[in-house]
């Protein structure tokens, strides 16, 4: 999960994920106001260290996704608003709020960073993976809402019959741009009896 996620149906583009509020402070600072109960998969509660350091790790090491927390310079907790302030070295646009709801910002637990996605900010995490299959849970603590699907079981392509491979994408729900009807076009319709959009 992100601080934001991007929803084409709402006025200003942006809706709240972890965080419920921000707003800009300064040319050089933003405040994030986070949701007062978040937590992990695992049930955890997630802590605004934990978060500092995300951030901070993905300034440093972030994607070619990642250009505008590369700028930053420093975060501020303040566990009695439940906030964070993210403070940059240049002036900071916008565009801030875009580049957080991108997947490359999404909040990593520490463990993920090595690999191991059973604890997980999202809607899912891995119940248990091996050659054969890997098992998706839903995530009862999601801050959204727990996933309709609880439980999803990838197998490898070539244990599927018939199927060579496979791909899956994401289709922004009644949402229908021409990009995305060219690559949804190309892909296949039915997989195991059942139609299927991811």
């Amino acid at each position: 999960a992100g601080m934001v996620y991007e929803n084409w149906h709402s006025p200003d583009n942006w809706d709240p994920l972890l965080a419920d509020k921000w707003e800009q402070v300064s040319s050089k600072e933003w405040r994030f106001s986070l949701r007062k109960s978040l937590y992990w998969s695992n049930g955890s509660r997630m802590r605004l260290s934990e978060l500092k350091a995300h951030f901070e790790h993905l300034r440093d090491h972030g994607s070619r996704h990642i250009s505008i927390l590369r700028t930053l310079k420093g975060i501020d907790i303040d566990e009695a608003r439940h906030a964070m302030r993210f403070i940059f070295h240049k002036p900071v646009n916008e565009s801030l709020i875009h580049e957080l709801a991108l997947a490359d910002a999404a909040v990593l637990h520490p463990k993920n960073l090595n690999g191991d996605w059973s604890i997980t900010s999202g809607p899912y995490y891995i119940a248990s993976q091996s050659r054969e299959n890997l098992v998706l849970k839903g995530n009862p603590y999601f801050v959204n809402a727990r996933p309709a699907i609880q439980s999803v079981e990838i197998l490898p392509p070539q244990m599927i019959e018939g199927e060579g491979s496979f791909d899956l994408m994401k289709r922004p729900a009644y949402s229908f741009h021409a990009d995305i009807q060219k690559w949804e076009g190309m892909a296949a319709k039915v997989w195991g009896g059942y139609p299927v959009t991811i």
